[in-house]
């Protein structure tokens, strides 16, 4: 069962390229094939669920590289509950869209990033390692600016520039934390991180400084993508021009992936600074 996070992964991905073909297809079928990978990826979230809620943590070394030094994928009981909630939220939307008035979710374009936006999602919540969960941060701010310019006005451009500007800046600090982690400890792997920087903290010298800064970077990049007050200031700047169903995507998905990676980094890795 270790190949289920790959599972929930690849499913969303491919469903977007499916859709990325689909250019010339008619409205009812771009958003049936949009519900239909939605229902994939929530049944393959409830059994990666089951299977940790049963069982123990799953871990995933892409390409069968040994770790740390390989793609891991991992899924224990936050990060598996995290991804069935988001897929669920995921598949609500999709279905509430092929009701949508207020705009044309069925032009080309949507239904893939919606999916991506999936993909980026579950892959924040299963990254065993900061580099990639830095990725698929990415992955999920290209995608959501996507839906954000979808729907046509000046009112969605400027509200999807209020928002990109603070998700940029904050995956700018994501990056160069990260950076000042690998250059100290040679790794970005959550769990030999969680063992290296106890040991590297309780020394003298500049590491010290070095790994509080990349803390610090880590901490305001999350509360930024989180929206977390005082930074908060770019979601009522933003959200209120979307429409309904992409609003409630972009509320029940996005600013919980910055707070799950608050909780995740600040209590595993830096649980004493």
């Amino acid at each position: 069962m270790t190949f289920l996070p790959v599972l929930v992964l690849l499913m969303p991905l491919m469903f977007a390229a499916l859709l990325f073909c689909g250019h010339s297809w008619t409205r009812s079928r771009i958003l049936g094939i949009n519900v239909l990978g939605s229902a994939v990826t929530l049944g393959l979230a409830m059994a990666l669920w089951h299977r940790v809620w049963t069982g123990s943590t799953i871990v995933s070394s892409l390409a069968s590289w040994p770790l740390p030094y390989g793609i891991a994928l991992v899924a224990d009981l936050f990060s598996a509950t995290m991804v069935l909630v988001s897929t669920f939220v995921a598949f609500c939307v999709a279905l509430s869209l092929r009701h949508s008035q207020e705009f044309n979710p069925g032009r080309f374009g949507y239904a893939v990033a919606f999916q991506a936006l999936l993909t980026g999602v579950c892959g924040v919540f299963l990254s065993g390692d900061l580099f990639n969960m830095y990725v698929w941060f990415e992955v999920m701010v290209v995608s959501s600016f996507v839906l954000f310019v979808f729907e046509t006005g000046r009112a969605q451009l400027a509200g999807a520039m209020k928002y990109a500007v603070p998700n940029y800046l904050a995956s700018l600090l994501f990056l160069l934390a990260a950076g000042l982690l690998y250059g100290v400890l040679g790794t970005l792997n959550l769990a030999d991180l969680a063992l290296k920087i106890p040991q590297a903290i309780s020394g003298n010298g500049t590491h010290v400084v070095a790994l509080r800064s990349a803390f610090v970077f880590l901490l305001f990049a999350f509360c930024l993508k989180a929206g977390v007050f005082p930074l908060s200031f770019w979601l009522p700047a933003s959200y209120p021009v979307v429409s309904i169903p992409t609003l409630a995507l972009f509320a029940g998905l996005l600013t919980k992936v910055g707070l799950y990676a608050l909780v995740r980094v600040s209590t595993l890795l830096f649980p004493d600074v």
